[in-house]
């Protein structure tokens, strides 16, 4: 049994029914269209529930448990995706990028609405 069909004829993923992407020497290969539309999907989704964890963090003081939990409470969320979608470590740090622009982007939300909130009020 050759090597490559062992990697990719083994395994596969419960979403697309596809190989699970490797992403070794044929990265592009087994890269469907779906699996990467999935991936962003994923990221996507990374991102959105970064948002109000984001959100929550601003109103919290820094190194407390509830800053710690506001920023690591997502991550089984998107561990699970991950897995469940079939990708490998190698797409983490994509994952990563999304879930610190969600928190970014909350953070900067709730800046924004306090600043129109206390806008209304001297108003």
């Amino acid at each position: 049994m050759e090597q490559g069909r062992a990697l990719t004829g083994l395994w596969k993923t419960p979403l697309t029914g596809g190989p699970i992407l490797w992403y070794d020497t044929h990265a592009m290969t087994f890269a469907t269209m779906n699996s990467l539309s999935i991936l962003l999907l994923i990221t996507l989704a990374a991102l959105v529930v970064n948002l109000p964890f984001g959100y929550m963090r601003t109103k919290t003081r820094k190194f407390t448990v509830a800053w710690f939990l506001c920023i690591h409470a997502p991550i089984p969320l998107i561990f699970v995706l991950r897995t469940y979608a079939g990708f490998t470590y190698k797409v983490i740090p994509l994952l990563i990028g999304a879930a610190v622009l969600g928190q970014i982007l909350g953070g900067k939300l709730r800046k924004e609405s306090c600043g129109a909130e206390g806008a209304s009020r001297r108003a």
